[in-house]
């Protein structure tokens, strides 16, 4: 869960509160943590990098 204005609106605190005691990092991810991300992929240092599925989640598995 990426704290933004969709989960401020629509996501009840309780189920935010929820997700951040599950999450390994215990904190819900910010705009800023995807950002960084991006930053990550649009330089040089990751010019190797092809076809990942980077997933920005706090340890928190998808299935």
């Amino acid at each position: 869960m990426i704290e933004t204005d969709f989960h401020n609106i629509h996501t009840a605190d309780a189920a935010r509160r929820g997700y951040e005691a599950a999450a390994p990092v215990k904190r819900q991810g910010t705009s800023e943590d995807t950002a960084n991300l991006v930053l990550l992929l649009a330089c040089d240092d990751s010019a190797f990098i092809t076809g990942a599925n980077i997933q920005i989640n706090g340890g928190v598995l998808c299935s």
